[in-house]
């Protein structure tokens, strides 16, 4: 039963993700067909990733409701709907696009984690969550390999309305497990009574607050590595988009090795408070290493590098969310997961969007990665906090 349930959930959060990234790896050419510049992508990273926010404080109680099928379904319906949007030759239908694209991806992991906490033995939480998780650089991968050159052949617009029908799919796909995993859904849960509960549940857990703001920190981080990266490479590296895109795609594939094997790892050593704090460490270093990336860097080291920050920036996520659901109860883990993820939202929305103010300063994207290193110092800080209360607890 367990293995169903991963693959379901790794598959819907996969093509969430993927809706999520078509948009980015695209960013030269739709700059060019709605007449912007490239950099602006971080803006409409942040408007997917504002109404990622709201729907992921409501994830929890909606999940309660509907089952974690039928959420699921839900976000993938709404997922290919904003890549229909986003095909309109207008900015604004662009920006409805992409908030619809949020509120899909908000949706997916609260209804994930109620599965997963239900049906994943103990002792192996860490490594199926962080294959799950492993999902979202899929989604990234396959957003890197098969975007560009279905632009490339058929137009950008085409190529948008393939990746919504492969959505509408798996939502009807997943329809014969409704019955049995949806079992215990409560049709009685009413959405307008307390939406917001998961921030409060949060809020109150002295460990789930400040783990929740390492989210934060290092959510901003995994964005802005992924969304600018193509841009980075074509236009301050001389990279073709092809070429960009699949340096996207190998940097996503060590983000699905680096959940899993960080998730082995929590396992192992049983903290997964010290694998967030190494992984803060690598990411540090291959941030701060981005200063010195030129146009004539040889090809296999800035490879190498983006990889590295991929294992470490964008493998970090299983980890956390075992860590968010061992904090709470299980009958609590939807909406504390939902409560978690508003704050590594919150940080995904600000991420990108500062990450456009600074590279319109600086105008280098080299520059702007190294930065990074700080905001990732930052978040170990707070995994650093939430140990300490850990610890505390467990006197």
């Amino acid at each position: 039963m367990i293995w169903l349930v991963l693959l379901a959930t790794t598959a819907a959060q996969a093509l969430a993700t993927l809706a999520v990234l078509a948009l980015p790896v695209i960013a030269p050419t739709l700059a060019l067909a709605f007449g912007l510049d490239a950099s602006l992508i971080g803006l409409q990273v942040s408007i997917v990733y504002g109404g990622a926010m709201l729907t992921s404080i409501m994830g929890g109680a909606l999940d309660r409701k509907l089952g974690s099928v039928r959420a699921s379904q839900l976000a993938l319906g709404l997922g290919s709907l904003g890549l229909l949007f986003a095909i309109l030759p207008f900015v604004s239908t662009l920006v409805l696009g992409s908030l619809f694209i949020g509120f899909a991806y908000g949706l997916t992991n609260p209804a994930a984690a109620h599965l997963l906490a239900r049906f994943a033995p103990a002792q192996n939480r860490n490594f199926i969550f962080s294959v799950k998780q492993a999902s979202v650089p899929l989604g990234g991968m396959l957003a890197g390999l098969i975007t560009p050159p279905l632009a490339e052949a058929f137009g950008w617009r085409a190529a948008l309305a393939l990746l919504a029908l492969s959505l509408a799919l798996l939502a009807l796909a997943l329809e014969p497990g409704r019955k049995a995993w949806d079992s215990d859904r409560d049709p009685t849960v009413k959405l307008h009574v307390n939406p917001f509960a998961g921030l409060g549940v949060t809020w109150r857990n002295q460990r789930l607050r400040w783990l929740s703001m390492c989210g934060f920190f290092y959510s901003a981080v995994q964005m802005c590595v992924a969304s600018f990266l193509v841009t980075f490479l074509v236009h301050e590296l001389g990279r073709s988009l092809i070429e960009a895109g699949l340096v996207m795609a190998l940097m996503q594939v060590a983000g699905v090795a680096g959940r899993m094997g960080w998730g082995g790892l929590a396992d192992l050593i049983r903290s997964g408070h010290k694998v967030l704090l190494i992984i803060g460490l690598i990411a540090i270093a291959a941030s701060l290493a981005c200063f010195f990336l030129t146009p004539s860097t040889p090809s296999w080291f800035a490879t190498s590098l983006f990889m590295l920050l991929g294992f470490t920036a964008i493998g970090w996520n299983g980890v956390f969310l075992a860590e968010v659901a061992r904090s709470v109860p299980q009958e609590e883990v939807s909406i504390a997961t939902g409560g978690s993820l508003f704050f590594t939202f919150m940080g995904v929305f600000f991420g990108p969007a500062l990450f456009s103010l600074i590279y319109g300063g600086l105008e280098s994207y080299s520059a702007s990665y190294a930065g990074l290193g700080l905001i990732t110092l930052m978040g170990m800080a707070m995994v650093w906090k939430s140990q300490k209360v850990f610890y505390q607890a467990a006197k």
